[in-house]
């Protein structure tokens, strides 16, 4: 993204934060402190980066909690949301993933894997197409949810976050 001039503030989760330590549980923390966490995130970035245009994105997971937090109008200042690898088949933390997709007022860039397993690319393209809010999804042609890509494709993981961060650096512009 910096290759791209776009300033990212990136954070963990509490659970995560304790990976290295014994005994550590993978399991997510609850959905609660997710958002809370994820709110908290997005204000120090506002603090941090006030005069720059506020995107909020997440990715996997997180994709499903930024959006979550951006449809409970959690996110007052941010210009647009940017899920990556939204996984809308895995039911953890949200009965119904998408659900509330529809409660989104800002502009959408959805960067999905061509081969993620945990999205059906094409169910999700069939119900951002029938949001009021304006909804860009792209394909990483081959990738996986990891943006992985076959041994045998003619270009690198690499390349495919090369993508991404271009993709996501052209859309930002055009939306601001």
């Amino acid at each position: 993204m910096a290759k791209n001039r776009v300033a990212t503030f990136r954070f963990n989760y509490p659970y995560s934060e304790n990976y290295s330590k014994p005994g550590w549980d993978s399991s997510p923390d609850s959905l609660q402190v997710l958002l809370d966490t994820a709110e908290s995130a997005v204000k120090k970035a506002e603090e941090s980066a006030h005069d720059l245009p506020l995107f909020v994105g997440g990715r996997s997971m997180s994709s499903q909690i930024i959006t979550l937090l951006a449809a409970r109008r959690n996110t007052p200042n941010a210009v647009g949301v940017i899920p990556f690898v939204f996984p809308m088949r895995w039911r953890t933390l949200l009965k119904e993933p998408t659900a509330h997709l529809s409660e989104v007022d800002k502009p959408m860039l959805f960067i999905q894997g061509g081969r993620d397993d945990l999205t059906d690319n094409d169910e999700l393209q069939q119900l951002l197409s029938n949001l009021y809010v304006r909804t860009t999804m792209h394909v990483v042609e081959g990738a996986d949810h990891h943006y992985n890509v076959p041994v045998d494709s003619p270009r690198t993981k690499g390349e495919a976050i090369r993508e991404v961060a271009s993709v996501v650096a052209d859309w930002i512009r055009e939306v601001t």
